[in-house]
């Protein structure tokens, strides 16, 4: 399998402004932002998928909306196959979406319930000027292919309401699929599915990264599933990723109270089994409102002095495993 780096993020932000009231506008208030991405680093190597993890709100579909250009950094800087792409603009960004896909949370909001299946399949082709209508359908019928709706002929004039939500996903995933992208990003792909099919939804998108090559990023909260998919996992909160490393050694070693506290939620099929649960207190503050030192520490059990005064760095605990904390698990 190739080492080759698909996408690198280098210590990018992205803060959102907070609209002010006239009042406070007036007697110049001090701006205030939400800081969604705090200054984050990762690399994600062709054939190789990542894994985002975190509660709602601590940054991870701004992360994977910054990886698409979908929206632009604040600070930082983001490469694809070694093109700085944080400052593309028109034809050169548009390009750059030729090679980046997303698969969305919710099949039945992502899909034009006025379109067929070979309309929402071959839309991006229109949008990127293939006018060729053999090649539109050759496209068309092999992502229905890739995603494993066969035969494909079968579903070109069925339209959204007239499948199931496991089929609409896949629809979704043959629409990411039809431009031959290279990079493509998977937001809680399967959050809106029964559990019966979420398994073969996983086990497609595990099985294109490999035979295509592709570099993924998957996102979600459940960390089991994951394990399911990811090589390696970074774990993240209010804007900051806080452990990254291969995904096993996450889940069976995890070094950062946090994700020692996510991977004790997850829960295990075993009835005789006991964890020993970490207690977190309190919600995860606002993004406008974040602690100084450790974010963390209002909510960890074993916050210290020093939590409270400086922000930790990720510091490596292994040779391939690094967690942003003064003291790591064991």
């Amino acid at each position: 399998m190739s080492n080759h780096i698909v996408l690198e993020m280098r210590n990018v932000k992205k803060y959102f402004p907070v609209r002010m009231g006239l009042l406070k506008s007036l007697v110049g208030a001090q701006a205030q932002y939400i800081k969604a991405v705090d200054g984050i680093s990762f690399t994600i190597q062709e054939g190789k998928v990542m894994g985002l993890a975190g509660e709602s709100g601590c940054g991870k579909t701004s992360t994977a909306m910054l990886t698409l250009r979908m929206i632009p950094p604040t600070e930082g800087e983001i490469y694809y196959r070694g093109k700085r792409i944080s400052d593309y603009e028109g034809s050169r960004l548009q390009e750059f979406r030729r090679s980046a896909q997303m698969v969305f949370q919710d099949p039945y909001e992502s899909l034009n319930p006025r379109y067929t299946v070979f309309d929402t399949v071959a839309e991006p082709l229109l949008i990127h000027k293939f006018r060729d209508r053999h090649e539109r359908e050759a496209r068309v019928t092999r992502a229905l292919e890739q995603a494993e709706l066969r035969p494909p002929q079968r579903f070109f004039e069925v339209f959204p309401h007239e499948l199931s939500g496991g089929q609409r996903q896949r629809v979704a995933v043959a629409r990411a699929l039809v431009l031959e992208p290279r990079f493509l990003v998977a937001d809680e792909p399967v959050s809106m599915l029964d559990i019966s099919i979420r398994a073969g939804i996983l086990n497609l998108l595990k099985r294109l990264t490999v035979d295509m090559g592709l570099a993924g990023l998957y996102i979600s909260h459940d960390l089991s599933l994951i394990r399911h998919i990811c090589d390696t996992t970074a774990i993240m909160y209010l804007g900051k990723i806080v452990e990254i490393g291969p995904t096993e050694s996450i889940i069976i070693s995890p070094r950062h109270p946090y994700s020692c506290a996510l991977l004790a939620a997850v829960p295990v099929p075993d009835p005789e089994y006991t964890r020993n649960r970490l207690e977190v207190k309190g919600e995860i503050p606002s993004s406008l409102d974040i602690p100084e030192g450790c974010r963390f520490h209002p909510r960890c059990p074993f916050a210290q002095r020093i939590c409270r005064e400086n922000e930790p760095s990720l510091m490596e605990v292994t040779s391939d495993q690094q967690v942003a904390c003064y003291f790591p698990r064991e």
